[in-house]
């Protein structure tokens, strides 16, 4: 089969998350286009974080990249085992895809997986992996989500703080595949919500209660990120080098992170483990000073 036939649709998608699941049927999915996809890019690099990660190598044998255009399929292709492609475009299609959109068929993608019984992970390309988050997932959640600028009151008793949902775990179940079901259709019938992330849904009291279950939220010391920048590289799992804009400026502030992680464990290996006690970096440097 060509590359650019290879899409999403039924027995290809079917055959990749055979070929990446874990023996629990679960997979791990991220999504890229030709922008961060390319050498020394955001793709890169986050590869390089599972590479460089607490117990997170052997996990990329369980990721699936999602591409939503033929130049980041191809580079995916020559980088990484278990590829697919969103579907097809020409050029002149593609230039016609907005964020709701592209956000719209991930949704339809992400369904299609929980419908084909798989439970899965999404994360944002930019979300590093630094340590196994798997611990963290609630075995009995239907849902476990990263948010990280929201606080919600009514969460307090999760002790949890909240908000963008570019990292989740959601279990393959009527309940989830409903989930996905009723997300779209809110969007259908209220436009104004097409922009809405995922911690901003599932934040909305009513929205839980249609779909009948209560989402876990991760604590920001394991999931920290750039929007508001206090990670102790010592207890974060991942990090999320979100709020910066300029491509540039990110792939530098995360090879910062990466730095400081190369540092940290080389304080614990000299037997410091005082010095390593918390373990502040100075990531986001660029992007920080990009949003002032």
């Amino acid at each position: 089969m060509p590359l650019d036939q290879y899409n999403s649709d039924g027995k290809d998608l079917l055959q990749v998350l055979r070929a990446a699941s874990m023996p629990s049927r679960t997979v791990i999915l991220t999504m890229v286009d030709k922008s961060w996809a390319k050498p020394g890019s955001i793709v890169d690099l986050f590869l390089e974080s599972f590479k460089i990660g607490q117990d997170t190598e052997l996990l990329l044998n369980h990721l699936v990249i999602v591409a939503t255009d033929s130049t980041a399929f191809h580079y995916c292709k020559s980088i990484h085992s278990h590829c697919i492609h969103l579907f097809k475009a020409t050029k002149n299609q593609f230039r016609t895809l907005n964020y709701p959109t592209l956000a719209l068929k991930r949704n339809e993608l992400l369904k299609q997986v929980l419908q084909f019984g798989y439970n899965l992970v999404y994360t944002d390309v930019d979300v590093m992996w630094l340590r196994n988050p798997f611990p963290l997932f609630h075995g009995l959640a239907q849902m476990t989500i990263g948010c990280d600028s929201l606080y919600s009151s009514s969460y307090q008793d999760s002790d949890s703080e909240m908000a963008s949902g570019g990292f989740f775990y959601i279990q393959a179940d009527e309940k989830s595949i409903q989930f996905f079901n009723l997300w779209r259709l809110a969007q259908v019938l209220y436009p104004n919500t097409q922009n809405e992330s995922l911690c901003e849904t599932v934040l909305k009291e009513d929205f839980i209660t249609m779909v009948d279950f209560t989402p876990m939220f991760l604590k920001t010391k394991y999931y920290g990120g750039f929007c508001h920048p206090h990670n102790d590289i010592g207890k974060i799992y991942t990090l999320h080098a979100n709020c910066c804009d300029d491509l540039e400026n990110k792939v530098h502030d995360i090879k910062i992170v990466f730095d400081e992680l190369r540092n940290y464990r080389s304080i614990l290996a000299e037997g410091n483990s005082l010095g390593a006690l918390s373990y502040w970096g100075r990531a986001p440097e660029r992007c920080r000073r990009s949003k002032t």
